[in-house]
């Protein structure tokens, strides 16, 4: 077993990995737990609101985010809603949310490098993500090595350029199961998805629930 600070950081190292699903079954392992209960006397609900806080500070800061100003923001009204949580499983719950949110906030802002060899293959990959795409494919167009493109989008963004792609895919088919009557397959096809059934695989992995269980929660047709 870990301890809090253990954890802390494999939560922070498979944000990084793009990992959130190894993210938050370590986070409702060692803090949805009542592993702050160290006398008769503790407060349970402050220790873990405090715990919790401490983790999305160190998130925050962890997951190199470009926009100080906009992430200090957003971690202050993280805070705020956590202080006003009254509940226990309520601030387990809020904890999930917290950690997907400040996870699709880093994915947002990935965009933001100050390379520009990155931010013309990010460029790309934007308006193409619905054709066929690999790192060749991307190398190739801005007439550079796939060894020194990959080595570069990784340095800056933290993850492979297949995960970015997969992000920006998932990302578009997220709108479209939110927003449209579109069949699975059409929606698989034109986010640039091999097929339908790769397309659910990948969305439940980056997303814990399939396209169809999204598309139930979310949708607003």
């Amino acid at each position: 077993m870990l301890n809090i600070i253990e954890a802390e950081k494999e939560i922070v190292r498979n944000l990084k990995k793009n990992n959130l699903n190894k993210a938050l079954l370590l986070y409702r392992t060692y803090y949805s737990s009542d592993k702050f209960i160290y006398d008769n006397d503790c407060n349970i609900l402050r220790c873990k609101k405090n715990n919790l806080i401490c983790l999305l500070c160190c998130i925050s800061r962890a997951l190199e985010i470009k926009d100080c100003n906009n992430i200090c923001k957003v971690s202050h009204q993280l805070i705020h809603k956590i202080e006003s949580i009254e509940s226990l499983s309520d601030l387990d719950s809020k904890g999930v949310e917290a950690i997907k949110f400040l996870n699709d906030y880093r994915k947002k802002n990935i965009a933001k490098s100050n390379n520009p060899i990155v931010n013309k293959a990010i460029t790309y990959i934007e308006k193409n993500y619905n054709c066929d795409l690999s790192l060749e494919i991307i190398a190739d167009e801005m007439h550079i090595s796939k060894g020194h493109l990959s080595h570069l989008f990784i340095k800056n963004t933290g993850l492979k350029i297949t995960q970015f792609i997969n992000n920006v895919r998932i990302r578009e088919s997220k709108y479209l199961l939110k927003n449209s009557n579109y069949s699975l397959s059409y929606i698989s096809y034109i986010c640039g998805f091999n097929n339908q059934n790769y397309f659910s695989t990948l969305f439940k992995k980056y997303e814990n629930i399939t396209p169809l269980e999204y598309r139930k929660k979310s949708r607003i047709i």
